[in-house]
């Protein structure tokens, strides 16, 4: 009985993580989207600009801001992947007690 007991408190930790990694999977891809639209939109904005002084440290100032976002972009795939890992295993942990 006691068994039984411990192996129910694990399945509903199991599922409350599942849980708290399919909002952090959701937000993490809403961030990618966010990033890539403003990526895109700073891109454009490099190849309209004119060859003035104040347009080059605008370009400046907008490069850095890309390469941020790439990071960042980058950062959120590399926890995206880690989400669904840890998701997959416990999917996997789930199956096994059923």
């Amino acid at each position: 009985m006691r068994r039984v007991i411990t192996m129910i408190n694990q399945l509903a930790v199991a599922a409350n993580t599942n849980s708290a990694l399919q909002l952090q999977l959701e937000d993490a891809n809403q961030a990618a989207k966010k990033y890539t639209k403003e990526s895109e939109r700073l891109k454009q904005a490099l190849n309209d600009s004119s060859g003035d002084k104040r347009t080059a440290q605008e370009n400046k100032d907008l490069r850095k801001e890309v390469c941020k976002l790439k990071q960042e972009l980058e950062t959120s795939a590399k926890g995206q992947s880690t989400g669904r890992f840890r998701s997959n295993t416990i999917s996997a942990f789930m199956e096994m007690m059923s």
